[in-house]
């Protein structure tokens, strides 16, 4: 057998494998750049989502903040020009902030820090303008506290002053008081000419006050809505029609119940409670829904409770605050 090798050949093979060790080492450096990029990225730690690394953050420490069933809150900042920047909108649920995500809110990031003041708003569900109601729920300035600023967002719409109230069980509607006399609450004493609430006057604003019952199973019926302790409410339409009523907010639970309910109602059963709260009003339609915004007074109606008998409500005035610190 001829050995047909040549040093041509040779060296024509010489180089084709060079070329192949060439391309090999090319592949095995992108390979192992790639290993090291990926072990990096894979070895770093993923900030919270509430934490941007290098800016300033804004905590949230929230009191008493009610959720708000059809609408949320948005959080608006004020320059040195008195320009209102909006900042987060968010809602709130057993005592916590949450994002309209729905991941709770303890930070955000600040794009920046020459602010001199905050405010919240009550905001219409789907509302992402960037401009801000009228239902300015909590304001503040921003003040130095050691090394950090901070700003305690308070509730301003009530003015300062007691909140006290009483109620009697009675049935003006009906023109008979001989039945059904538990069926019915007033804000009233017991002759019905004095009105038994003490509320602070509502400094300014889309607001109003709101009285409800609600029952063991979770019921609840609206009594009315209302700006002054004296003058009938805005709704009676569980009231008959053959009597007077009183001068002031209340209302008998006799007829056109929801379905759940039958009447008359026996509220002297010992399964109610009565609830006067602070609520946003908006041509009487309610952004917190159901629920109630800021709670004032309440009493659960004493089994047994006669008929035009004074009755203490309990002061449970909340004090909705954020405090904001960065």
């Amino acid at each position: 057998m001829t050995d047909r090798s040549t040093p041509s050949n040779l060296l024509e093979d010489f180089r084709s494998s060079k070329r192949r060790l060439v391309i090999f080492l090319a592949f095995i450096i992108l390979i192992s750049v790639a290993i090291l990029i990926f072990v990096k990225i894979s070895s770093e730690t993923v900030a919270p989502a509430n934490d941007t690394s290098g800016s300033t953050q804004l905590a949230f420490s929230p009191q008493d903040i009610s959720t708000l069933r059809q609408g949320h809150y948005a959080l608006w900042g004020i320059d040195s020009t008195r320009k209102a920047t909006l900042i987060k909108r968010f809602n709130a649920l057993n005592g916590k902030l949450y994002g309209l995500n729905g991941q709770e809110l303890l930070s955000w990031p600040l794009g920046q820090t020459d602010w001199t003041g905050f405010f919240v708003t009550i905001e219409q569900e789907g509302d992402r303008d960037e401009t801000p109601t009228d239902y300015k729920f909590l304001e503040c300035s921003v003040s130095k506290v050691e090394d950090k600023n901070q700003c305690l967002l308070k509730f301003a719409i009530l003015a300062a002053g007691d909140v006290e109230g009483s109620y009697i069980l009675s049935t003006p509607s009906d023109n008979n008081a001989t039945i059904n006399e538990a069926s019915g609450i007033w804000f009233t004493d017991p002759a019905g000419t004095k009105p038994a609430l003490s509320l602070p006057a509502i400094a300014s604003g889309p607001w109003i006050f709101e009285a409800r019952i609600t029952s063991s199973t979770g019921s609840t019926v609206f009594i009315g809505r209302f700006k002054q302790i004296s003058g009938q409410d805005n709704d009676n339409r569980y009231s008959l029609k053959e009597g007077s009523l009183y001068q002031f907010p209340g209302e008998d639970f006799l007829t056109n119940l929801p379905s759940e309910l039958s009447g008359p109602l026996n509220l002297s059963s010992g399964n109610y409670l009565v609830t006067i709260s602070l609520e946003p009003d908006q041509n009487g339609y309610d952004l917190s829904g159901d629920h109630t915004l800021v709670n004032l007074l309440e009493s659960p109606i004493p089994a047994g409770l006669v008929a035009h008998t004074q009755m203490q409500m309990k002061n449970i005035r909340q004090k909705p605050q954020i405090l904001l610190n960065f």
